[in-house]
């Protein structure tokens, strides 16, 4: 039976990964975190498997004594990322992350390198809600060529959580660099409705970097690509009321559409109970795959690790709600 490393283990996001990964994978499972104590007690609630473990992501020492005997590093949100994936590397483990923020282009270009040289696959997420944009993105694209217009709208991201307040701090400073650099008078778009699926309903949505998508829209030849989330500004609590909102809604809703140039339209959903089971639910897939063998080496996004229609397969299968279109 292999171990899995998870780090970050007692926070959210890091409970709620171990938890998938006790219920689909037979591993042995090293709860790690900064807290000794507070790793040993949230181990507890997942049987003998489980062990809580001391481990500072920020530390590579304490890593390197723990890497060795894991087949795959998982990093959670609030950890010192890039510390942690240069210590799995320089141990030759397969690395999963999850982080507010892109790495800087320099740093990516060697760390691909890096992760060819060794054979090892690295798989990143980036933003509030890792994966499941990118893997829609990556689903249409594949079925549906020539596309004009994708729009991808969430719910939001990882709410009352740091990665959530980093993001959308990050998110507010590119509107902000952004209309430095509008011409003058020009005004950033008001908010939007967007009609998820019952029984979320329609909500005002704006614009926000999707910043695990840098560069997709070129990549893939589509005409052009926006990201959208619940708006929560002055004009979006007026829409609100309008519409009779009173709170977000509980649920996590994903929604995908493609516009092609011959007037096709497609569609993808996923719904869960919460980002939180979402995020685990594709940090589970991900290490189901590297455990079996069936990543490629280097460094690549979620959407890139997986075929996208296996990673929905998969995370319709741990009850995730997925609607695919069933021709176009």
């Amino acid at each position: 039976m292999g171990q899995v490393l998870v780090v970050g283990g007692y926070g959210i996001v890091g409970l709620a990964c171990v938890r998938e990964l006790t219920e689909t994978a037979e591993v042995r499972i090293a709860l790690a975190g900064r807290s000794v104590q507070r790793a040993e007690q949230a181990a507890m609630a997942f049987g003998e498997n489980v062990q809580g473990v001391y481990a500072d992501a920020a530390d590579p020492r304490t890593l390197r004594s723990l890497l060795p005997g894991a087949e795959v590093f998982v990093c959670c949100p609030g950890s010192e990322g890039l510390a942690a994936l240069n210590a799995a590397l320089e141990c030759r483990v397969p690395f999963v992350g999850l982080s507010p923020e892109l790495l800087d282009p320099r740093v990516t270009t060697n760390l691909a390198e890096r992760a060819w040289t060794a054979q090892v696959p690295v798989v990143l997420g980036a933003g509030a809600v890792p994966g499941i944009p990118g893997v829609l993105a990556e689903y249409l694209v594949r079925r549906l060529p020539e596309i004009d217009r994708l729009s991808i709208a969430t719910t939001g991201p990882w709410r009352g959580t740091e990665t959530a307040r980093q993001a959308v701090e990050q998110a507010h400073q590119d509107r902000r660099a952004s209309t430095r650099s509008s011409p003058p008078g020009a005004r950033s778009a008001p908010p939007r409705r967007w009609r998820f699926p019952e029984p979320v309903g329609t909500w005002p949505v704006g614009l926000i970097p999707a910043i695990e998508l840098d560069g997709f829209a070129d990549s893939h030849c589509v005409g052009s690509l926006e990201y959208l989330e619940l708006e929560t500004g002055p004009l979006a609590r007026t829409a609100l009321r309008l519409l009779g909102r009173r709170s977000e809604p509980s649920e996590f809703v994903a929604v995908a559409a493609a516009h092609s140039s011959d007037q096709r339209e497609a569609r993808v959903e996923v719904e869960a109970s919460s980002v939180i089971q979402a995020a685990a639910a594709a940090v589970g897939t991900i290490v189901r795959a590297l455990l079996g063998g069936r990543v490629p080496a280097g460094l690549l996004t979620q959407r890139e690790a997986l075929n996208p229609g296996l990673f929905l397969e998969e995370l319709d299968k741990r009850g995730l709600r997925v609607r695919l279109p069933a021709d176009f």
